[in-house]
């Protein structure tokens, strides 16, 4: 029996232990849980190549036009769009974006005719897609990452 009450307190106390240092530590540790930033926007998992799955203008598809429509985010915060028609000329625009990891957003930023302009784009499962209105029509781009 003395065996068993030992074992007995010594779970009790390592699990006192556990629940004390999960409880207090973050106090003593120099910085509070609360404070730090959200795993997601730590890691940048949104970060990389997103190609253009989709172009529609109106109802006219544009994409035909074109051999590849890449949209790479870098971790530093810009951005970088690289258009290549099936011709071979390639246009390129570039900016800055930002995260809002709680509501999944990615805001984009990049100047236009000398004017700094921003588009939001709600980020899910990988996809996102951009619309704007360009000479009457909407202009509607569907990217998705490694698609």
């Amino acid at each position: 029996m003395v065996f068993n009450k030992k074992l007995t307190l010594r779970i009790l106390s390592a699990a006192l232990l556990s629940v004390f240092l999960l409880c207090f530590l973050p106090l003593f540790g120099g910085c509070a849980a609360g404070e730090l930033s959200d795993l997601r926007s730590v890691s940048k998992p949104y970060a990389g190549e997103y190609r253009c799955v989709s172009a529609m203008w109106g109802k006219k598809d544009l994409l035909p036009q074109y051999r590849s429509v890449v949209l790479t985010l870098e971790e530093d915060g810009t951005f970088c769009i690289e258009a290549t028609e099936k011709k071979g000329k390639t246009r390129r625009g570039e900016g800055q974006y930002s995260y809002d990891a709680e509501n999944g957003l990615l805001i984009f930023t990049a100047k236009f005719f000398g004017k700094n302009r921003t588009k939001t784009a709600f980020l899910e499962n990988g996809t996102f897609v951009i619309e704007q209105k360009f000479v009457g029509k909407t202009l509607v781009l569907k990217f998705g990452m490694g698609g």
